[in-house]
């Protein structure tokens, strides 16, 4: 499988169903996350564990013909390591869960990590197991290697304790004081503008015209309410 990692590139962001070996071949499906130099960095579907599967332990990966577009939508955080040796090394100190080949899982405790094996303590036993025994590592606790990754940790940290300040809620007697307080405003229906008063003056007296006189009198229109007061009506 390690001659094929181009090839792997093309399930990268889709849901896979890997072959690995264990007490008998299994198959495990999630979400690949990505593929590095000797091993594959797996989401599980079921549950919060990223699994770090070697590749030479791989017997078969294969994905939906359906599945064209993937489907990592957002970040999910993994440790992220060249190669297994140094994924076991960023893992020294830690309770992780490790698959061998032709073993059940196992879950312990991470004690040294030399070049060909790791110092295991699994309860009140201590185990030496071979590098090359390992098929994968599991672990929901994610490794920060380098100081930009640590750096991006703290501060990602720092901004989920910030407390959220909300605006307090404003009493409902205050705010029917404020209420009350403030001015009616006019209809603005009501309020004429200065342009259309000639305007107005005209139609009163074209529609005073049209209106027949009562009792014989003439009748006198003014322009102005000045000249009306003048002037009486003969």
């Amino acid at each position: 499988m390690e001659n094929h990692k181009s090839e792997l590139n093309n399930f990268k962001g889709h849901k896979v169903k890997v072959t690995y070996p264990d007490v008998h071949f299994h198959t495990m499906k999630g979400l690949l996350l990505e593929i590095n130099d000797d091993h594959i960095v797996l989401k599980h579907d079921e549950d919060d564990v990223v699994h770090y599967i070697k590749l030479d332990k791989i017997r078969g990966i294969s994905k939906n013909t359906k599945d064209v577009v993937p489907e990592m939508k957002k970040k999910i955080p993994f440790t992220n390591c060249s190669t297994f040796p140094d994924l076991l090394r960023a893992y020294e100190n830690s309770w992780v869960k490790l698959t061998r080949e032709g073993v059940k899982t196992i879950q312990g405790f991470i004690s040294k990590v030399q070049n060909s094996h790791i110092i295991f303590i699994v309860k009140d036993e201590i185990s030496i197991i071979p590098l090359q025994q390992i098929a994968y590592l599991s672990s929901k606790e994610v490794m920060h290697t380098t100081k930009k990754e640590k750096e991006e940790c703290k501060n990602h940290r720092s901004s989920e304790d910030k407390h959220v300040h909300k605006p307090k809620k404003e009493d409902k007697g205050d705010a029917k004081e404020e209420k009350q307080k403030q001015p009616k405003k006019k209809d603005p229906s009501f309020i004429i503008p200065f342009k259309e008063i000639p305007k107005l003056i005209q139609k009163e007296n074209k529609r005073n015209h049209s209106e027949p006189n009562s009792g014989g009198r003439k009748k006198v229109v003014y322009r102005s309410t000045s000249n009306r007061k003048k002037k009486r009506v003969r």
